[in-house]
Formats: C-alpha cells, structure tokens, sequence
C-alpha cells in the first residue's frame, strides 16, 4: 500500500511540481506537430481543390486546349507555340490556376478569355 502512495505521489509530483515548464513543453510539442498536420492536409486539400478546379475547367471549355505550364525561358514559350497544333490553345501558369480555383472574381476573369478562344479563332 506504500507504494501505491508513493507512485501516485511521484506521478503527481513530476507532473505538478514545476508545472509553467511542465506546460510549456506539451504545448510546444503539440502546437508544432499540430502546426506540421494542418499545413500539409491544407497542402493536400488545396493541391486536390486545383486539381479538381483544372479537371471541370477542360470538361466546360472541353474545344480549347489547356495546358498548364510556367515557362522558364523565351525559348520554352516559343517551344509550345511551335509544338501546339490548332489554333485553341492557352498556357496558363499555375498559380493562375491555383488563383482561380481559390478566387470566383479570378476565376470568371480567366474564363472569359478562355470562352473567347473558339470565338476569335473564327473570325
């Protein structure tokens, strides 16, 4: 029975006895891991949101090309617009796409132009 006091008091006395650093530890360990967990599931989320946002953007403007792409160089650009076949083709960077996947105002500003491809191209 002594030892059960004992042990219930040692548990008390190392969880209790300084308890500002006790505290201060838990919270900073759980606050990082917490931090680390919710960066990369908003990582995640936001990379799937993109994606999902890029794939019905093709299905709705499903005559015009879209290809996204960040051009390192004048030499790379000039590379797609050779390579590109047709005339309804756009580049778009992205974090454009990440922008209008992310921002309704963005998103009908860009699309806009996007619907306007096949328009242009006939006349």
């Amino acid at each position: 029975m002594g030892m059960e006091i004992n042990s219930v008091y040692g548990n008390y006395a190392s969880t209790y006895t300084n308890p500002k650093e006790t505290k201060q530890t838990k919270d900073t360990k759980s606050a990082g891991e917490t931090t680390k967990a919710s960066e990369a599931r908003r990582s995640e989320s936001t990379a799937q949101t993109t994606q999902d946002y890029l794939n019905n953007l093709r299905k709705k403007y499903s005559d015009v090309n879209i290809t996204v792409v960040d051009f390192k160089s004048e030499k790379q650009e000039l590379s797609y617009m050779i390579g590109s076949s047709g005339g309804n083709n756009v580049a778009i960077s992205s974090s454009i796409v990440a922008k209008m996947a992310n921002d309704p105002a963005t998103a009908a500003k860009y699309e806009k132009v996007i619907a306007d491809i096949p328009i242009m191209e006939k006349k």
